[in-house]
């Protein structure tokens, strides 16, 4: 016996200002979150300043009132993307280092183009949302460049919302916390902080240039991609204080 797929009520969509039903879009993707490899546990969502208890307990954060099913169909190929690139294209990465210790590691072989309409779209998702997790993420002139970008399929060049990439070589088995991004000002120039997995993502938010010497490591069309090494993610002091509390918060259920 087949199942009455429920209707979504009407919305008007975001990204094209046509209405139809909402759709659950993902403002990251849900690969990010589950990230299958050897017997590590699906990354599990951290919001900062909130009691555990009320961390999310989904797979994933998404939103039904951003885009309708037109809308969503933009991302689909870049999100796809993203998550080959960074999860199957980082384990066929060169290794640069500097002495004994890896400092980075560059990938020759990517698609620009669909690489960096994948953090536009991030940026414009995470700030259009009302989802709690994303209520650092204030747009204001940028979202509507950032939407006529995802509209025009236009990556712009290397500088236009600027992306530096890095990586914690380290892998828990109890999965990577995908903490809430914030805003911070690198030579006062305003990123956004992403966490997808292991991986981190500083997506500029700022018309003035990437300042030195990131703009040396940004993405650009011009190969390589180079994804700088954050060293072990144990390593770090919030590192502990987030085990404990999701410790805590698995004892208390």
């Amino acid at each position: 016996m087949s199942s009455v797929r429920k209707q979504r009520p009407d919305i008007v969509c975001k990204l094209t200002g046509t209405k139809g039903p909402g759709v659950d879009a993902h403002i990251i993707p849900e690969s990010f979150y589950q990230f299958p490899k050897h017997n590590r546990k699906p990354s599990r969502v951290i919001q900062l300043g909130k009691q555990p208890s009320s961390w999310p307990t989904t797979k994933g954060e998404y939103d039904p009132n951003i885009v309708t099913i037109e809308g969503e169909s933009h991302f689909s190929t870049w999100d796809g993307y993203a998550c080959r690139f960074l999860i199957q294209k980082g384990q066929d990465a060169v290794l640069l280092h500097d002495g004994s210790s890896m400092r980075a590691i560059q990938i020759s072989d990517f698609d620009y183009d669909k690489l960096k309409m994948f953090f536009i779209s991030l940026l414009w998702r995470a700030g259009v949302t009302s989802r709690e997790m994303f209520r650092h993420v204030r747009l204001g002139d940028h979202e509507s460049r950032l939407r006529g970008r995802i509209l025009r399929n236009d990556p712009g060049d290397a500088e236009d919302y600027s992306v530096i990439l890095a990586v914690y070589q380290d892998t828990p088995d109890h999965g990577f916390p995908m903490i809430e991004p914030r805003a911070e000002r690198l030579k006062k120039i305003r990123f956004y902080r992403f966490y997808l997995s292991h991986f981190v993502a500083l997506v500029k938010c700022d018309q003035r240039p990437t300042p030195d010497p990131l703009d040396s490591i940004m993405l650009s069309p011009t190969p390589p991609a180079t994804i700088l090494n954050l060293g072990r993610f144990q390593a770090l002091s919030v590192y502990s204080r987030l085990r404990d509390a999701v410790r805590k918060l698995k004892t208390n259920r």
